[in-house]
């Protein structure tokens, strides 16, 4: 169960990230340049951090859960 909510999480913060919290500036850029776009590489670095801190406040829950 604790997998299927840290999807479910990843899947949220995914469509917070394209879709509400992306400025139209990161959009437009990508669009235009494609990879020669640096707002391509901070999106795909937001979403790299988002990752990373869901997985480790996942782990520290856990580590707490076994106290």
């Amino acid at each position: 169960m604790d997998d299927l909510i840290l999807v479910l999480v990843f899947i949220l913060a995914h469509v917070l990230l394209d879709f509400y919290l992306q400025p139209t500036r990161w959009i437009e850029s990508k669009n235009k340049r494609h990879f020669k776009s640096g707002y391509l590489y901070l999106h795909a670095l937001t979403h790299g951090l988002a990752i990373v801190l869901e997985i480790s406040l996942k782990a520290r829950t856990e580590s707490l859960r076994n106290m």
